[in-house]
């Protein structure tokens, strides 16, 4: 979420690392050692409440998963967490693998329960 557009690639290629436009990521899977430096209600300093949701990205892609809706008690909720979002970049919690979504490539979110339990 820092305000740099571009950022380096490694595509495993011969011709190396290529820039990619950071608004065009829909979705990037996080190294197991950079997921302790994503928010986390107790860093943030708000409360924490975990919503189990299915995310639909614009290409048609899908998610599922975990979201801590992160904030001060009184914009608690979900929605007013992604909405209120500093950066265009929110962690998600799958099975195994935590997800940065880019919220503006997110077509829907479906809250499937919350507290860890299904709706």
């Amino acid at each position: 979420n820092d305000p740099e557009r571009f950022f380096p690639f490694e595509r495993g290629e011969p011709a190396g690392a290529c820039l990619l436009q950071k608004a065009m990521v829909a979705a990037v899977a996080v190294p197991e050692a950079m997921v302790a430096a994503l928010a986390t209600p107790e860093r943030s300093g708000g409360t924490g409440e975990p919503h189990r949701v299915r995310v639909k990205l614009l290409g048609g892609e899908t998610l599922n998963g975990r979201i801590w809706a992160q904030g001060p008690w009184h914009r608690a909720r979900l929605v007013d967490y992604l909405n209120d979002l500093d950066g265009a970049f929110f962690p998600l919690e799958t099975e195994g693998r935590t997800w940065s979504v880019n919220r503006d490539l997110v077509q829907s979110v479906v809250i499937l329960g919350t507290h860890g339990q299904a709706r």
